[in-house]
């Protein structure tokens, strides 16, 4: 699961925050080319507050990867991003989405654009209660309108 606060432990470097998150039985990549997938083979030895944020956030995958989750649950990972940074993230979860490192994904926004770039179904959710859906392929597929836009959330399924 990739959080907003990411919860990355203070005393470990980028490959043992990996190595840590990593089982025995792990059928993941190996922790060297989980961080060059996310760009960080040249900053493993770094610890978290050497980071940046969008290199905290891919750390983060990263750790979440290590561990060959069937289901990848993401809330709202790219919201705390710069644009730049987001666009990066968003094609590296599109690259992540193309492998077969994960069976699932479930992704958690309040941006509708974003949902509907990750995605192969969206689900719009008010209240705790679903008010729509549509494949993401289809953006313009009239979802419910919401009766209060910012307090809609989208559930993507990729």
């Amino acid at each position: 699961m990739v959080f907003q606060e990411l919860g990355l432990f203070p005393h470990m470097s980028a490959r043992r925050q990996v190595d840590f998150a990593r089982r025995p039985e792990s059928k993941a990549l190996p922790t060297a080319q989980l961080l060059e997938l996310v760009g960080l083979e040249k900053l493993a030895e770094r610890y978290p507050a050497e980071l940046s944020g969008g290199q905290k956030q891919r750390l983060a995958l990263a750790r979440t990867l290590a561990s060959a989750p069937r289901l990848l649950l993401l809330d709202e990972p790219l919201s705390a991003l710069d644009p730049q940074l987001r666009r990066s993230m968003q094609t590296l979860l599109q690259e992540v989405r193309a492998s077969a490192l994960v069976d699932y994904a479930i992704l958690v926004s309040h941006d509708l654009d974003e949902a509907c770039q990750l995605a192969a179904r969206i689900v719009r959710l008010q209240r705790g209660q679903v008010c729509g859906d549509a494949p993401s392929s289809l953006p313009s597929y009239p979802l419910s309108p919401a009766k209060e836009p910012s307090c809609a959330s989208f559930a993507a399924c990729c």
